[in-house]
């Protein structure tokens, strides 16, 4: 009885917030191009539904990149594959570079790709080479002036990689910060360190808004408020539940 009670009042409560997003999120991004930025193992149907969130707020969606299990670079195959997807020197000198140093090098340039809008097709591109070279997943990303003039960036955690695996997300939000308007966020379950390790690097924690409820409705309201304060500049709030969270959710908007 005590179960069957709980299960009508989560109901309840799932259809008062279900009828409360459309008002909420009306017109909070109108016109305004989002990319969604994932890291290995983001599910499917969880970044499909922040899309949809993001798209009830008036955005249009820029695209979609995932990073793949190849940026673990825990065998010297998939090392070699990165430095010759961009041109770098994978060493056959007597110290070739570690993988974390290749890591660092090629989130630099994906991260210097992302800042400008460019075209797919042009020689060498990093994010056409990564593509190809099966370091990215892409979903829905104009071959033509990518990212869009004005895009904001979602950074949504995927699985913790396999010790002594190399986790590409964390350094590229970093190397984005800045240089886009972001936004990062992560499920209530999710093992990964990126919201923890945002808020605690006070200059990133400045800038860089925070969500760490992403699979709940709070937390996906949280995205798009968050986003918009982003594009605006105002100082970024970090919401959600756990340590660090300065609110669960927009109180303005709630």
């Amino acid at each position: 009885a005590d179960n069957g009670l709980l299960r009508e009042q989560l109901s309840v409560w799932a259809r008062f917030g279900d009828g409360m997003v459309e008002p909420l999120l009306r017109g909070r991004l109108s016109g305004i191009p989002v990319l969604i930025v994932a890291g290995r193992g983001a599910g499917a149907d969880l970044l499909d539904t922040i899309e949809d969130r993001v798209t009830a707020a008036g955005a249009t969606r820029a695209g979609r990149i995932v990073l793949t299990d190849r940026w673990g670079l825990t065998q010297e195959a998939a090392r070699e594959r990165l430095a010759v997807a961009l041109s770098l020197d994978a060493g056959g000198g007597p110290s070739p570079p570690s993988a974390a140093d290749l890591m660092e090098r090629a989130v630099g340039a994906l991260a210097a790709r992302l800042a400008v809008p460019s075209d797919l097709s042009e020689a060498a591109d990093p994010i056409s080479a990564l593509a190809e070279a099966g370091f990215l997943d892409l979903d829905g990303v104009a071959a033509s002036g990518f990212p869009p003039p004005g895009a904001l960036v979602l950074a949504v955690a995927g699985e913790s990689p396999a010790p002594g695996a190399q986790d590409p997300l964390p350094a590229l939000v970093g190397a984005l910060a800045g240089r886009r308007p972001l936004v990062v966020a992560q499920p209530l379950a999710s093992p990964e360190r990126l919201v923890p390790g945002v808020r605690a690097d006070a200059a990133l924690a400045a800038t860089v808004g925070t969500v760490d409820h992403a699979d709940t409705l709070p937390g996906q309201i949280s995205i798009v408020y968050a986003l918009a304060d982003a594009r605006t500049g105002k100082p970024a709030v970090h919401y959600g539940i756990r340590r660090g969270a300065t609110a669960i959710a927009p109180p303005g908007g709630m």
